[in-house]
């Protein structure tokens, strides 16, 4: 589960028993070691960006699961709940509610974000939206980018069980 609440200018999320803090615009991990394999924990800020009262933050990090490849993840923050918001939220919590959307075949985080205005409902509603690219980018296996129903933009597919696109 993830929770993320406003407190003193600063947004703090757990998930999984983790947590985590958006402070002047950068996230970053708190009381996580590096990966047994030695790839960074915390998330790198590629962008930011205002709009819909809140901040859209454009994030990567390296995936263990994917053997080490970058993951891309959006995520809208609202500034704060609106009170008119129709959303029921959890008495005695000054967490926002999360919305994860996966996008379809051959969509990367981007496309929801640019094409789909969803930032402007979660500001209304107040909620936090998490946009991860669900596909694998860059693996480099020979004809990834061949057909856009396999590899590269086919982000349908989990646990790979046959070569080359096991991890």
């Amino acid at each position: 589960m993830l929770l993320l609440g406003a407190a003193a200018g600063r947004t703090a999320c757990r998930l999984a028993g983790q947590r985590a803090t958006l402070r002047h615009g950068a996230p970053a991990i708190l009381g996580r070691r590096r990966a047994a394999s030695g790839l960074p924990a915390a998330p790198q800020v590629l962008k930011t960006h205002r709009h819909y009262e809140g901040t859209m933050f454009r994030c990567s990090h390296p995936s263990e699961a994917l053997g080490g490849l970058e993951a891309r993840f959006s995520v809208y923050v609202p500034d704060a709940p609106r009170p008119q918001t129709s959303l029921p939220y959890p008495r005695g919590t000054d967490g926002f509610p999360v919305l994860f959307y996966l996008s379809g075949m051959t969509c990367s985080d981007e496309n929801v974000i640019t094409k789909a205005n969803a930032q402007e409902h979660c500001a209304a509603e107040g909620l936090i939206f998490v946009a991860p690219d669900t596909s694998p980018r860059g693996a480099g296996i020979p004809g990834e980018d061949d057909r856009f129903d396999l590899g590269t933009g086919a982000g349908y597919y989990l646990n790979a069980s046959e070569e080359p696109w096991k991890a």
